[in-house]
C-alpha cells in the first residue's frame, strides 16, 4: 500500500512538471542581429558574407589574421573559405600564404593591421545591415511579362 502511495505522489509530481512546460510560451526565432560591430563593417567593406565571417569568428580566426586573409585572397582570386580550411588543416603560417600569393609579408601585415584598427575605430557607430543580402537571381531581376516574352 505504502509503494501505491510513493508512486502515485511520483506521478502527480511528475504531471505538474509535465503540465507547467506544457503551456510555456513557444520559443521564439532569435532578431538579433548576427556579427560584432567589427565583422559587420569588415564584411560591408569587402562585400563579404557577414555569416561566413562569422564562422571564422567562433573558429578562433583573430581579426589582423582574418583581415590578412582577406587581403591574400582578393590578390589570388582564390576563395577565402579555402585559406581558412587550410589554416585549420595545414596550419601554415601567414607569411607562408603571403609567399605563395607572392606578396611581401611586411607590407601585407602593415596594411591589415592599418584596416583592422581603422575598422575598429568605427565601433559602432554607422553599423551596415546586420545580415548579408543575397542578390538576387538574373530572372527575380526581371519583370514578369519579360519572362513570358523569352518563353514564347
Amino acid at each position: 500500500m505504502r509503494a501505491k502511495s510513493v508512486l502515485f505522489i511520483f506521478f502527480l509530481l511528475t504531471a505538474g512538471f509535465l503540465h507547467a512546460y506544457e503551456f510555456e510560451d513557444e520559443v521564439e526565432p532569435s532578431t538579433s542581429p548576427i556579427g560584432s560591430p567589427f565583422y559587420r563593417h569588415l564584411a560591408h567593406d569587402f562585400n563579404l558574407d557577414l555569416k561566413d565571417l562569422v564562422k571564422f569568428e567562433k573558429k578562433g580566426f583573430g581579426r589582423g589574421e582574418i583581415v590578412t586573409l582577406i587581403l591574400i585572397s582578393t590578390t589570388t582570386g582564390k576563395p577565402l573559405k579555402e585559406y581558412g580550411k587550410r589554416r585549420l588543416k595545414e596550419k601554415p603560417s601567414l607569411r607562408e600564404l603571403a609567399t605563395e600569393a607572392k606578396l611581401d609579408y611586411d607590407a601585407l601585415y602593415l596594411k591589415a593591421r592599418r584596416i583592422k584598427e581603422g575598422i575598429e575605430a568605427k565601433g559602432d557607430t554607422n553599423l551596415p545591415p546586420p545580415v548579408f543580402e543575397d542578390k538576387p537571381k538574373k530572372d527575380e531581376d526581371e519583370k514578369p511579362d519579360e519572362k513570358k516574352k523569352k518563353k514564347g
